[in-house]
């Protein structure tokens, strides 16, 4: 969970990561004990839609998994769920990409083959195979068992989007889990939508383009317009809990002789059995996005123990600077120079909590940008599309309101938020049920009197370390 409030309280949209390793080797190392069913319940319950524009397909995860955050040219993306009382990972669903040379075999003649290579390249010894139409698709099914140190039950779907190349999907687990994930990979494939990443790049680059002129009229008078002049609140819910919140002021002011917007943004994660999470960040840009700044103090734990992180940024010319400082760990620095193709769509972070509001609302229509991710030291590609309006309830009101879509880069799932007239955000819906909601400040004052201290220290301490500089 470290990730949500890290991402939460700086941009309207979040894609919460969640981290996780190979999920082999994990399901090796913490296989849940047998007839544990812990969540036979809900075991075929969906999340939000996760879309892959670069391949070519999107489908709905399982709810309440984890993302996996390695990837490879074979693996795309992945999910594991863990058992809430052990946190032992359950089963992990993979997507995989394979090519082989084009064959004139016949399917079932072609699923032979398929089952000798993954018996002698995967250790998969395939009990049963059958044959069927997915998305479209023609799609052949294997179901067996995993041998090695351990015995895992396997499910593997080949999916084959054009000769010789297959969209995969995986699911290993306890072989005692067999019906769970049998139920879940069927759910999964009804979901699995496939579609021609040609296409999807066309219509990407007329995206860009869109959020390029969104961008290209911004000036102090018109953010002065668009930007709250007073604090707003959110809170953030985990299965209608409340287990943190966001704090957000927007304000114009002057830095290296520039003027431009200035946002800062505070908040607090608090979960069971987990030390207590504070984060402040202060994000600067100028209107025409030549110039950028920002700032972020994270805390974990508290006193002697605490874990402390410090990051700092610059843009100039074009050049992004990073600055990195963990507690016990020397500074890391690194660069990234934005490529002259991505400066017309470049959206400082900013502005993205203004992003809504400077979008046309009144009908549906998608906005691409460039945005940069610190942890991979590179630039994403962040999709918003506008949906369509609707009424929904907010405490005790309801509220109309626009429903818009936001996906923080092609591979990151999708997130649903929905703003109000004037484009501040109302409500956001992210994956593993997270929901981020406007909220007045006695709620917040009352619940986290002592967090909103401590951030108050934060803000003190990051003044003092600036003003010995």
């Amino acid at each position: 969970m470290r990730l949500i409030l890290l991402t939460a309280i700086s941009t309207l949209s979040v894609a919460v990561a969640l981290h996780g390793a190979n999920p082999a080797e994990k399901v090796a190392t913490t296989t849940t004990a047998p007839g544990s069913g812990e969540h036979s319940r809900t075991a075929t319950e969906s999340s939000l839609r996760y879309t892959d524009r670069l391949v070519g397909f999107s489908l709905c995860p399982p709810a309440d998994t984890e993302r996996i955050m390695q990837t490879s040219a074979r693996r795309l993306v992945g999910w594991t769920r863990r058992d809430e009382q052990t946190k032992a990972v359950r089963w992990s669903l993979e997507v995989l990409r394979t090519k082989h040379k084009p064959t004139k075999l016949s399917l079932s003649e072609y699923a032979k083959t398929v089952t000798a290579e993954l018996s002698r390249t995967s250790n998969f010894k395939v009990k049963s195979t059958r044959t069927s139409i997915v998305a479209g698709k023609p799609a052949i099914h294997f179901s067996g068992t995993w041998s090695g140190a351990f015995e895992l039950w396997r499910r593997q779907t080949w999916v084959r989007i054009k000769p010789g190349e297959h969209i995969v999907l995986n699911i290993s687990g306890d072989p005692n889990g067999k019906d769970e994930m049998d139920a879940v990979m069927t759910k999964v494939l009804a979901s699995l939508k496939l579609f021609d990443p040609k296409i999807a790049a066309a219509e990407y680059k007329k995206n860009l383009t869109r959020g390029a002129s969104a961008l290209k009229k911004l000036s102090i008078r018109k953010l002065q317009t668009i930007i709250n002049k007073k604090p707003f609140y959110f809170t953030i819910k985990l299965k209608g809990k409340i287990i943190g919140f966001v704090k957000l002021t927007e304000s114009i002011t002057k830095r290296s002789d520039a003027q431009g917007l200035n946002v800062v943004s505070s908040g607090a994660l608090i979960l069971p059995d987990t030390p207590a999470q504070l984060t402040w960040k202060e994000l600067f840009t100028t209107p025409d996005r030549t110039f950028e700044q920002w700032k972020q103090v994270s805390v974990q734990g508290k006193g002697k123990t605490a874990a402390r992180e410090i990051q700092e940024a610059i843009r100039k010319d074009n050049w992004m600077l990073v600055q990195l400082h963990r507690s016990g760990r020397p500074k890391r620095n690194w660069k990234q120079e934005l490529p002259k193709t991505l400066q017309t769509a470049y959206l400082p972070e900013a502005l993205s909590t203004l992003l809504p509001r400077l979008l046309d609302r009144s009908k549906p229509g998608a906005y691409a940008f460039a945005v940069y991710n610190p942890d991979k030291n590179d630039f994403d590609m962040r999709t918003v599309q506008v949906v369509k309006t609707e009424t929904i309830r907010i405490g005790s009101r309801n509220v109309k309101a626009t429903r818009m879509t936001d996906q923080m880069s092609r591979q990151s799932p999708i997130v649903n938020l929905w703003v109000d007239e004037k484009g501040l955000l109302l409500r956001m819906q992210m994956p593993g049920g997270l929901v981020m909601e406007r909220a007045d400040r006695r709620t917040i004052a009352v619940k986290f009197a002592a967090e909103l201290a401590e951030l108050d220290k934060l803000k003190k301490l990051k003044g003092q370390r600036n003003a010995g500089k």
